[in-house]
């Protein structure tokens, strides 16, 4: 899917970009812009990542009202490849789930601000 807003060349040439500085380069990552309605009642957040560890492969959904912030929201949503085989052993052991979740966000947000 495609929105005139968002720069399809330039994010791909981000995703690659991504790929290759945080060494996911075993990862297909695409994306997608989700429905405004849906968007709107059911997130708050400015993108999601949906991604299968088996045939590593990911999709990045950008929420249509952050096509300004698309940026940040691309590395948000890569960092969480980084950490996806941690994340997945997590939701494997569902008593720690929302524990290993809440910290790994913390990193990431840590990570955010020191890469560029």
């Amino acid at each position: 899917m495609n929105d005139s807003k968002f720069p399809a060349k330039e994010i791909n040439a981000a995703i690659e970009r991504w790929k290759e500085r945080l060494g996911l380069q075993d990862w297909e990552v695409g994306w997608n812009i989700g429905n405004e309605y849906s968007w709107a009642v059911q997130n708050e957040c400015r993108a999601s990542i949906n991604y299968a560890l088996i045939g590593r492969s990911a999709t990045i959904t950008f929420s249509p009202f952050s096509w300004k912030s698309w940026r940040r929201s691309l590395l948000h949503e890569m960092l969480h490849l980084v950490f996806a085989d941690l994340e997945d052993m997590a939701k494997a052991e569902k008593k720690n789930e929302k524990l290993a979740s809440m910290n790994v966000h913390q990193i990431i947000h840590k990570l955010e601000r020191l890469i560029k």
